[in-house]
């Protein structure tokens, strides 16, 4: 992530020798900065969150003028306002540095002498430069997670490579909310009902594949934003997370498969071939000698009447039926 703190280092001893913080210097370092352009009054709503913006100070002499294009960015959620003008002793005005300090937005002097489309230029190059270093970072935890997937590392080891990179706890959690796998973490971090009432900072990741949700990621970055990019985790580090999930997927619609054929087998049986039975069903975890309950129903869509649709739709989502019954089953 590019920050306000990063561009003024930067070009320190480029095209801005100079400068002065007049407002926000807390907020300089975590400002994120995604864009830059140029705007003067009025910004209405041309200006998008995290953007830089360059101006000439056309509204100076009007307070309540320049007081609402200085809301305006704070409301967009710009990263910072940085300024020019002619008087390099230029100061604001009290009822605007009363406003900036009660709000997170720095304001920043530069020299009359610094060209608009030289700084332009230089953050879209940094831009450019931190997009190409952040695509990098992720592409090397990719490679990180598919060669603990092939070496058959199990999932705490994909927690641990997540939670070394971003520098951060990290808990997996599958569809149920049942914690699979963590690294760094207290043990109220491994509890989704615990990280609620705690308020703990984090981003979330549910992890999908073919219409399917197997779990979510819980990343505790808390201040740490920088080192995070939810859009990158996305497009690299999802899909190597999914294999874990659906090789588990796989074993468990085998072995349901399993025991799914030995129902029928022992429906359709003969009684004689009980003992036989019991010792099959042991192996895949029933127990035929004593009671059972039997679930019967039929499923029923509320949205068509069409058997054919019906039918589509059941055979497309048959396993999650399975589950669902089986959760039925595992409550009673």
């Amino acid at each position: 992530m590019l920050t306000v703190r990063n561009i003024l280092d930067s070009a320190a001893s480029q095209i801005i020798p100079e400068y002065r913080i007049l407002s926000g210097t807390a907020f300089i370092d975590t400002a994120a900065v995604d864009c830059v352009s140029v705007c003067e009054y009025p910004a209405e709503d041309f200006i998008r969150k995290h953007e830089l913006i360059l101006s000439g100070l056309i509204t100076r002499e009007n307070d309540s003028t320049f007081l609402a294009f200085i809301s305006d960015l704070q409301n967009a959620g710009a990263s910072a306002l940085v300024v020019s003008h002619a008087d390099s002793h230029y100061q604001l005005s009290d009822q605007i540095q009363s406003y900036l300090d009660k709000h997170p937005l720095p304001v920043i002097f530069v020299p009359w002498s610094c060209r608009y489309g030289d700084i332009v230029q230089f953050v879209l190059e940094q831009l450019r430069n931190t997009a190409i270093n952040v695509n990098a970072k992720y592409e090397n935890v990719q490679k990180l997670l598919l060669g603990a997937y092939l070496q058959n590392e199990d999932l705490a080891d994909a927690a641990r490579i997540l939670s070394d990179s971003f520098s951060c706890p990290v808990a997996v959690f599958d569809a149920a909310g049942l914690c699979k796998a963590h690294s760094r973490c207290p043990d109220f971090l491994t509890d989704v009902d615990a990280i609620k009432k705690r308020s703990a900072p984090h981003d979330v990741i549910d992890i999908t594949a073919n219409d399917r949700t197997y779990g979510s990621v819980y990343l505790f970055t808390g201040m740490q934003q920088a080192i995070f990019d939810k859009s990158q985790f996305v497009r690299h580090l999802l899909w190597p997370l999914t294999l874990w999930f659906e090789k588990d997927w796989i074993i468990q619609v085998a072995k349901q498969d399993l025991r799914d054929n030995f129902v029928w087998k022992i429906t359709k049986g003969s009684p004689d071939d009980f003992d036989s039975y019991c010792e099959e069903g042991r192996r895949l975890g029933f127990y035929l000698n004593g009671s059972h309950t039997c679930i019967v129903g039929t499923i029923h869509l509320l949205d068509t009447s069409q058997e054919s649709a019906r039918d589509l739709w059941i055979t497309a989502n048959i396993n999650s039926l399975k589950e669902e019954v089986l959760h039925v089953g595992d409550r009673l």
